[in-house]
């Protein structure tokens, strides 16, 4: 769903990363398939009992703690259903391959001479496989929630991200996956997508920047 564009120009198209340029694993049961473990019985009502796992991402995203306490932490949370070592490789497992099509409008957009971004949720494990590869190595600025010690949806995120680019408000079109990171965005004034990521995100993002009057290829 996007929202209709004000009349002034859009100057950054700012991307999320995991499930807008990246295919993720979307659920526990798709994490241990990809990792090669099985999906064991009382994980659900465990993670449904227990929010220090949810505690854990957050604060391992913002660089808070290692990669071995959030492993040793949603181990816990989970009574021990899963090993650290298990939680570990379900953890790198998460992060499958890009998306179709979406390198391609990357290079459109820079050849329309807008600014490119991504503004992720992420950590360092994560971020050492993405940062240099594509789409994320085709972006000029990456901005990763581990490297600036912030987290969306919280607003100083934004802010930031704001600081860097040299924009705010409606300058920025945002491309997201989370309805509530991309509401916090538009209390800010910016312009936002959410993306389905069950389904092609080239498509989508296409279509949204010919909504939003984005010249190109669309």
């Amino acid at each position: 769903m996007s929202e209709r564009p004000p009349e002034t120009p859009i100057r950054v198209v700012c991307f999320d990363l995991g499930g807008v340029l990246i295919r993720i694993c979307r659920s526990w049961r798709e994490g241990c398939d990809v990792a090669g473990l099985p999906l064991r019985d009382g994980l659900e009502a465990a993670l449904d009992h227990s929010r220090d796992w949810l505690e854990a991402n957050r604060r391992y995203q913002i660089d808070d703690i290692s990669l071995d306490d959030y492993v040793r932490t949603v181990s816990a949370s989970i009574n021990g259903l899963y090993t650290p070592e298990e939680i570990e490789r379900i953890h790198h497992a998460w992060t499958r391959e890009p998306y179709d099509g979406v390198n391609d409008i990357i290079d459109a957009l820079h050849d329309g001479d807008l600014i490119t971004a991504a503004l992720s949720n992420t950590n360092a494990a994560h971020w050492a496989v993405l940062a240099d590869a594509d789409p994320v190595a085709r972006l000029q600025h990456r901005c990763a929630s581990h490297l600036m010690r912030l987290h969306k949806p919280d607003p100083q995120i934004y802010r930031a991200f704001e600081r860097i680019v040299g924009h705010a408000g409606s300058d920025i079109l945002f491309f997201e996956d989370t309805p509530d990171n991309a509401d916090a965005a538009r209390t800010l004034g910016w312009r936002t997508h959410v993306v389905d990521p069950r389904q092609p995100t080239a498509p989508q993002i296409r279509r949204a920047l010919r909504d939003h009057g984005v010249p190109g290829p669309w």
